[in-house]
């Protein structure tokens, strides 16, 4: 008998082949042909019996970063310098310190209880050391001087501060005791609470003027000007009071109230620079 046509173009040898091929696959313990999906990959690599890939463990949580009160107030007087009042949230501050809100309650009540702590510290900055012992032109001057000084670092605080009654403790010893100068010199107490209101308002106006952006005039609007234009050169420029601008200031201020508040029993023994009198005019007498 002839072969057929499938037949002719088989080989014996390919009849072969394939019956060794199952019969390969057929043999228990032969590993199986590789699958190429990713998802069967693992569990056809090694046949039916190999063990199942153990599931991936979670990564173990970061720790909240440790803080303590301190940090937070720290924090807290940062956001307000650079982000101001505004900026001052529980929020926020909770964002900066790498925690969350709730985390800070442990330390502060609520957004009001920070506002009051970094009072408090700017407070302290402003008094914290100062022990007044001198006449009163003397902790007059010291007390606008630190005013300004720390007001400067902390421009932003000035709202805060000023909206709040003074009823901080380090705030008071510091009125206690610039009081108890004007006191030791005679004046009368209504005097002596106008005196040291002057000095403050005083020196908060000029830290607010000497921080604030000062955006000068356009060449355009200074040419129709000209005595604007020419007043408003070099540091004045942008209309900012500068350091020496508050001394002197701050000496004519004194200069007023020595003139027209002080006892004629206060002294300026205490006080190395005494009232001054403008160029070609007498020192006006005290009333």
């Amino acid at each position: 008998m002839g072969l057929t046509f499938a037949e002719q173009a088989t080989p014996a040898g390919g009849r072969q082949g394939r019956a060794r091929r199952q019969s390969i696959r057929a043999r228990p313990g032969t590993p199986r042909r590789i699958c190429r999906s990713p998802r069967w990959h693992s569990a056809t690599v090694h046949g039916d019996d190999a063990a199942a890939p153990r599931p991936l463990e979670p990564a173990p949580m970061p720790r909240p970063p440790r803080i303590s009160r301190a940090a937070v107030l720290d924090e807290a007087l940062r956001t307000l310098d650079e982000e101001g009042v505004e900026g001052l949230s529980m929020r926020r501050l909770a964002q900066r310190l790498g925690v969350t809100s709730p985390s800070l309650y442990k330390y502060v009540r609520d957004r009001e209880g920070v506002h009051e702590a970094v009072v408090d510290a700017i407070v302290r900055e402003i008094t914290g050391d100062w022990h007044p012992s001198g006449g009163w032109r003397t902790e007059l001057t010291s007390l606008a001087h630190r005013y300004f000084r720390t007001f400067r670092r902390h421009p932003n605080a000035v709202p805060l501060v000023m909206h709040r009654p003074t009823r901080n403790p380090h705030s008071l010893d510091g009125l206690e005791g610039v009081f108890g100068a004007l006191s030791r010199d005679g004046w009368p107490p209504q005097d002596a609470a106008r005196a040291v209101l002057l000095v403050e308002s005083y020196a908060l106006g000029a830290t607010l003027t000497a921080v604030s952006p000062g955006i000068p005039p356009s060449e355009a609007d200074l040419e129709t000007r000209p005595s604007l234009a020419a007043a408003l050169t070099g540091e004045h420029r942008a209309f900012r009071l500068t350091e020496e601008d508050f001394h002197l200031g701050l000496a004519m201020v004194l200069d007023g109230i020595a003139r027209d508040l002080a006892p004629a029993s206060a002294a300026d023994g205490h006080d190395a620079t005494p009232p001054t009198a403008r160029p070609g005019e007498p020192a006006q007498p005290r009333h």
